[in-house]
């Protein structure tokens, strides 16, 4: 068996990376978070993200999306406020508010 080489990045290849992505699956798994309160977050999720990052294709309904973009968002800058407990919440408040009023997705998409 043969190693894969490297991402661009230095991380090892997804195994999904090159393959299509079994979406059904990953629909039913962004269902249950989105159904459970978006509180444990299935790192399989981030195949989508990535996905959509890679491809700029959206191939999930957008109301799916939105709360799996939310609950990273939110993390992420969590993570870059740390400290900054004030600053922070009202910069992800006033994100997620803009992320909100979107009807679609916010991506350029290329078919």
């Amino acid at each position: 068996m043969t190693k894969k080489p490297p991402t661009s990045n230095g991380e090892e290849p997804s195994p999904k990376e090159g393959a299509a992505m079994d979406y059904s699956r990953l629909k039913g798994i962004l269902e249950v978070f989105i159904s459970e309160g978006c509180r444990e977050y299935p790192p399989s999720l981030d195949e989508v993200l990535r996905d959509t990052a890679r491809t700029s294709t959206v191939r999930l309904p957008w109301d799916l999306l939105k709360p799996l973009l939310c609950f990273r968002l939110e993390k992420v800058v969590k993570e870059a406020f740390m400290g900054a407990r004030e600053s922070m919440e009202d910069t992800c408040k006033e994100l997620l508010t803009h992320l909100d009023r979107f009807n679609g997705p916010p991506f350029t998409i290329y078919v």
